[in-house]
C-alpha cells in the first residue's frame, strides 16, 4: 500500500476513508482529497455494483 502512495507522490497521510457503493457524495465535502479506486490496489476487491 505504501509503494502505491508513493507513486501517487503521498508520503504522510493523516486519515484515509474508504467508501463504498452509495456513499461516494460524502467524498465531496473533503478538501484536496486523493482518490485511489479499488481497482488499482492489488488484492481489494473489484466492485461489482456501478453507482
Amino acid at each position: 500500500m505504501a509503494s502505491i502512495l508513493a507513486d501517487r507522490g503521498v508520503d504522510a497521510i493523516d486519515c484515509a476513508i474508504v467508501l463504498g457503493t452509495g456513499l461516494g457524495a460524502v467524498a465531496e465535502d473533503i478538501q484536496d482529497p486523493i482518490r485511489i479506486p479499488y481497482a488499482d490496489l492489488p488484492g481489494f476487491p473489484r466492485g461489482e455494483v456501478s453507482g
